[in-house]
């Protein structure tokens, strides 16, 4: 039932026709073996048409997910504040002058890097509960998860990271939820775990930048 499903959500236009085929072919059988069209053979016409109207409406809603997921996708390049944000976490990553504060102001570091993995996990939550097409959107938020993953939500192996404010807390953590304090942005670490596990086994090469106090 399970692999019917995933072939269902994957090409519906696809099976349903295949259905429609055999369901035809097997009229024209029975016509020619003699059974009576209006008693016997109508019933599999009705059939047929059930499995064509089903057949649309999967179409239809693989369609709007797509269109859900571009959108949430186009985000990244239409919404000005997490252009931007993107834009200033990559720069002060690459030349080490990721600053952390005391209050995480919007306009912070620490800010928009929240700012960036709520996102994330808000897209990766949707693609878990079926709103989003789940391999486009594993595509188009791979470079970015990627990112922010290995930079702030998963300690390497070896070297250092801009920030440990992310990293789990650990369980008894006061004012956090157990799930949370124990693996932040949970929907995000589930949708991508061959990241999450490739991010534990890498070697960090952040550097930050000579102080002059």
């Amino acid at each position: 039932m399970a692999a019917f499903q995933r072939l269902m959500a994957q090409n519906p236009v696809g099976l349903g026709l295949a259905a429609a085929i055999w369901v035809l072919a097997l009229m024209a059988l029975a016509t020619a073996a003699g059974f009576d069209l209006r008693t016997q053979v109508a019933p599999v016409g009705a059939a047929l048409s059930l499995v064509l109207g089903l057949t649309l409406y999967l179409s239809k809603e693989r369609s709007e997910r797509r269109r859900k997921t571009l959108e949430a996708y186009e985000k990244q390049f239409l919404d000005k504040t997490l252009r931007e944000a993107i834009h200033s976490l990559r720069l002060a990553v690459a030349e080490g002058r990721y600053a952390e504060t005391t209050a995480a102001a919007p306009e912070s570091h620490l800010g928009l890097t929240t700012l960036l993995l709520n996102y994330l996990e808000t897209c990766c939550a949707g693609a878990r509960h079926g709103l989003y097409d789940r391999d486009l959107l594993h595509e188009f938020l791979g470079p970015l998860a990627q990112f922010m993953v290995e930079n702030f939500l998963v300690a390497p192996c070896r070297g250092r990271l801009p920030t440990e404010v992310f990293l789990p807390l650990g369980t008894g953590s006061s004012g956090v939820a157990p799930e949370e304090a124990a693996a932040p942005f949970p929907n995000l670490r589930r949708f991508f775990p061959e990241m999450i596990a490739a991010a534990q086994a890498r070697d960090s090469d952040y550097a930050p930048a000579p102080s002059l106090r």
